[in-house]
């Protein structure tokens, strides 16, 4: 029997934060999923050996696929697209994690909305802290507490919602296509451009995913992304969709994007300043 929903789950060699979202996801109270986990280029027998301590009515959700080098982040979420047929999509990446409602609210939404293509949820920001193998949570806030609503121009200046928030129906894709494979990093708030473009989101006023942003001590596989490579990217994709303005329905969007970069690098050239002379 094919699962409702499929939760795209992408790792490498992090297996701490790993079997903390696998957790996460075996915590729900909603249980028709399955996982499809992209093992993008890690280390297989250490996956192996993790994957062992769960039952048997686990393991037959977790559909693991591995590949041979360390491919960008997108490539390994079409992967998951590609092996799964579920009415349902989501991503939880290896380091982030639900709150045990979250799958049954969203698609709770879903069913009782049919005029949303997806919603997304509030979500809790909590800084953490890993040191000799051990997670400390230091504080927690809620990313973006005032999203009330989805809209291209809101989501011009930027990501509204992060990726675990958002569960969206698979038919959608037929409009939006799937993601973008050129992207190292922005590849999910470039995918949400063209959802919003093409489709409706609903929004879930409770913060029902978590998003961890750690700190720590040294250039492991458990750092977030790369500050400068998402500087790059987003004026590199804020330049495309400017590119785009003569096509249809693209003119006040081009605009708005390259307008919101400019204020957005003005906003980290007066943090420099500020840093230099404090």
């Amino acid at each position: 029997m094919e699962a409702k929903v499929a939760i795209i789950m992408r790792t490498k060699n992090r297996l701490i934060l790993l079997n903390r979202a696998i957790q996460s996801v075996i915590s729900q109270t909603y249980d028709n999923w399955e996982i499809q986990l992209i093992n993008n280029g890690g280390d297989i027998v250490q996956l192996q050996h993790l994957l062992k301590q769960y039952g048997s009515d686990v393991l037959e959700k977790i559909k693991v696929t591995h590949t041979k080098s360390d491919l960008y982040m997108e490539v390994a979420t079409n992967i998951g697209l590609a092996n799964s047929k579920a009415e349902y999509i989501t991503l939880l990446d290896d380091d982030d994690t639900w709150s045990p409602d979250f799958l049954r609210v969203c698609i709770e939404s879903l069913e009782e909305n049919k005029e949303f293509d997806g919603v997304v949820t509030l979500t809790y920001l909590i800084h953490e802290e890993i040191f000799n193998g051990n997670i400390t949570q230091k504080f927690k806030t809620i990313f973006n507490p005032k999203l009330k609503r989805v809209s291209l121009l809101k989501i011009a200046k930027g990501n509204l919602f992060t990726t675990n928030s958002f569960v969206y129906r698979r038919k959608a894709l037929g409009l939006t296509g799937e993601y973008r494979e050129d992207l190292p990093v922005l590849g999910d708030w470039e995918f949400n451009i063209r959802f919003i473009f093409n489709c409706n989101v609903g929004v879930i006023t409770e913060p029902l995913s978590n998003y961890h942003k750690r700190i720590v001590y040294d250039n492991s596989s458990y750092n977030n992304s790369n500050i400068q490579q998402h500087i790059q990217y987003d004026y590199k994709l804020r330049m495309e969709y400017f590119r785009k303005i003569f096509k249809g329905g693209y003119f006040i969007l081009g605009f708005t994007m390259l307008s919101f970069g400019f204020v957005n690098s003005f906003k980290r050239l007066v943090k420099k300043i500020i840093k230099r002379f404090n």
